[in-house]
């Protein structure tokens, strides 16, 4: 979503996150950039959305009420860093959090003139011809505005969709929906941290020790993964479901797995 609003010019990844969202509203530090937040090192913010639910089951027909809207917490979430959300300087660590991410959708909204939710659907889902892709009720809050660290549900097929758009730099039907040169920033390897890039996990440091080293990927909760492959030419969705700790949230578990049946060296 970000990469489209970059190629339509509606911002850069450079630009003041304060420039669209105000500071006082997002709770992050003014001088917070986008690309502070695409790559996880924004320092945070105690501004947030309750946790993400774990996803829907077959047969549960929750109908979406009102929307999850963002709250001020008093202190920041264990397990974070000292100062984190209040006295940490954007850029100088990494820390991988959901939570500040999900600023991006408001910055969107600011920027386009339109909500994020109307946006996404619009310029990225549509011309991708993705069929099934929904949220959950937490995801899309009162302001049409949505989570971008979670909640969505969407099939495997639309899952890999959204790798292939990346594994053909941007372009889609003839179309270039994403620039070139973010998908080359956004793959990679972030100051703070070679193994991220913009919300993409890399491979180059052999972090997933099975796959091949130009592997990025994306990783969501519970076993949700699309590997995109550059030197192969392939997109790989997984959607297993595993509660916390089991095998199919370890990406090397699952590359155990593909590495034996995969035409990779």
């Amino acid at each position: 979503m970000v990469g489209v609003a970059v190629t339509r010019g509606l911002l850069k990844v450079d630009d003041l996150a304060s420039k669209y969202h105000p500071a006082e509203e997002s709770g992050l530090h003014p001088m917070t950039t986008i690309k502070h937040l695409l790559t996880m090192s924004s320092g945070g913010t105690l501004v947030r959305k309750p946790s993400t639910q774990l996803p829907r089951k077959l047969g549960d027909n929750r109908q979406r009420g009102a929307g999850i809207n963002y709250v001020r917490a008093e202190s920041p979430q264990k397990g974070a860093p000292e100062g984190y959300g209040r006295t940490i300087t954007p850029g100088s660590m990494f820390f991988y959090d959901g939570v500040p991410a999900d600023h991006l959708a408001d910055i969107i909204a600011g920027a386009s003139g339109m909500s994020s939710h109307a946006f996404i659907k619009q310029y990225l889902l549509k011309p991708l011809g993705v069929e099934e892709f929904a949220y959950q009720p937490e995801g899309v809050d009162d302001n049409d505005n949505i989570r971008i660290g979670g909640s969505i549900e969407l099939s495997v097929r639309d899952m890999a969709r959204l790798g292939q758009l990346w594994l053909n730099k941007g372009v889609w039907d003839g179309k270039q929906l994403i620039d070139t040169q973010y998908i080359k920033d956004a793959t990679t390897p972030s100051a703070n941290n070679p193994a991220y890039g913009y919300l993409w996990w890399l491979n180059g440091t052999l972090r997933t020790k099975k796959a091949p080293a130009s592997m990025f990927f994306a990783a969501g909760a519970f076993g949700q993964y699309s590997f995109v492959l550059p030197e192969q030419n392939m997109v790989i969705a997984t959607m297993g479901f595993s509660l916390k700790g089991g095998p199919a949230q370890d990406p090397n578990s699952i590359w155990d797995v593909l590495a034996n049946v995969l035409p990779i060296n």
